[in-house]
Parts: C-alpha cells; structure tokens; sequence
C-alpha cells in the first residue's frame, strides 16, 4: 500500500512504524471554498491541519499574523490549549489533510522527539533542522567517499 502522508518530512520522519500506521487509519481529507472560515477565535480544534493545496490566513480582528501554504501546518498551539485563540480563513480554495487531535496528542504523548518539535520554541526548532541537514551532510560526504 502506497501512503498519501510524507513521512519524510519533519517531525513525521522520527514516527515508528506503528505510529505511521496509527496516523494514516485516522487522517483525512479537508476542502474549505476561498473565504470559508476554517477556525474561529475560541472553537475547539478537530485536529491539526496540513495544506496540500491553497492558502490560509491566520487573524485576528485587527491584525494579520500569517500566511500558511502548501506544505504549512496550522494551529498547533489550538491542540495543546484546546481552542483556538485566532482566525483562520481560505485565502483561496484549499485543501489539507487533518489529523485529529486524539491521534496528535497520543502521538505526542508516545513519542517525545515528535513531541519535542511541536514544543520547541523557534531557535531549537532551527538548531535541530541544522543537525538534522549537518547529519544529512556527513552521510552525503560518507557516501561520495565510498569506494565502489
């Protein structure tokens, strides 16, 4: 069976085998219309969304905090606190995959370098993205130099 989630892509890649397996039983798929609201200030979150296609604003009545795109995951702060605290609306039409938040939180709980890239402020999210391409680098140079 072919899966429809890149694990590849950080933190998913430190997920085991079962945890993978676990998340794809229970992952969905999502349409909102361009202007739809996706998350309004104070709703409980369903799960934590990741943009396959499109565009999402994150807002407030006064100010504009962000833009998430292809790629982007959105309100992770919403599955630890269990609301929302902004809005967020389709810029234009936009599709995500959602994984609820039971199945985040039992992830996060089983795992705590999953965990730990959800929790991390942005200068250690950097710091471990930089070991993480530093790693990638040595094993790249390990592999140039191998005698074939």
């Amino acid at each position: 069976m072919t899966s429809l989630f890149n694990f590849a892509r950080p933190p998913f890649d430190c997920l085991t085998e079962e945890e993978r397996q676990r998340l794809e039983q229970h992952l969905s798929i999502c349409y909102f219309r361009a202007g739809q609201p996706v998350l309004k200030a104070g709703d409980t979150p369903p799960g934590l969304y990741l943009v396959l296609k499109g565009a999402v604003e994150e807002s407030s009545p006064h100010h504009q905090f962000g833009d998430y795109g292809e790629g982007d995951l959105f309100d992770v702060r919403a599955q630890f606190d269990g609301y929302c605290r902004h809005q967020f609306s389709a810029l234009e039409d936009l599709l995500c995959q959602l994984i609820p938040r039971g199945t985040f939180i039992e992830l996060c709980e089983g795992n705590p370098a999953f965990a730990r890239y959800f929790t991390a402020s942005l200068a250690q999210r950097q710091q471990q993205q930089e070991q993480r391409a530093q790693l990638g680098q040595k094993n790249l140079a390990e592999f140039i130099l191998t005698r074939i």
